[in-house]
């Protein structure tokens, strides 16, 4: 059994999201992915630390974020091993302990008000024929994230 979903919402030219799931039946188990990545042009500057600091909070209960900047970019990354048993939740965040399945990023453009929400989560085990997800795969990913410059209502046809 395998089992695909997309959602797409877009909010007038200011914010768009979209989410893609998948689910695999792995030796009796569900193998479930979860990408979801949400743009916003209407960043607040001074709001950035909140910002990342509410949705690090939300995701892992912590606030304080990996960091790195670019030329072009800030990125705030954590990752983190997420599971539930009924509806408590817990995280593990020594990844000595347990490989990350929950990856998040916040990437914050430099030069404008854009920002992008990026997360990746995988429940279940792995089938044989898919490769982990790693944390150097994910900032890969943010690295790759290139935010079109302003046009300041330049028209060109």
């Amino acid at each position: 059994m395998h089992e695909n979903n997309q959602q797409y919402v877009r909010d007038g030219n200011f914010y768009e999201r979209w989410r893609a799931s998948s689910i695999k039946k792995y030796e009796g188990e569900n193998q479930i992915n979860n990408i979801q990545a949400t743009f916003s042009e209407a960043r607040k500057q001074e709001n950035e630390e909140f910002s990342v600091s509410s949705l690090l909070k939300r995701r892992f209960n912590v606030s304080k974020p990996e960091k790195l900047e670019t030329d072009e970019v800030r990125i705030y990354y954590q990752s983190a091993y997420i599971y539930f048993r009924g509806t408590d939740k817990y995280v593990i965040d020594d990844k000595s302990k347990h490989a990350p399945n929950t990856y998040v990023a916040y990437v914050a453009d430099k030069n404008s008000k854009k920002v992008i929400q990026l997360s990746f989560d995988s429940i279940g085990e792995r089938s044989d024929n898919s490769e982990p997800i790693t944390e150097e795969w994910f900032i890969k990913l943010c690295k790759s994230i290139h935010f079109n410059k302003p046009n300041n209502g330049d028209v060109r046809g």
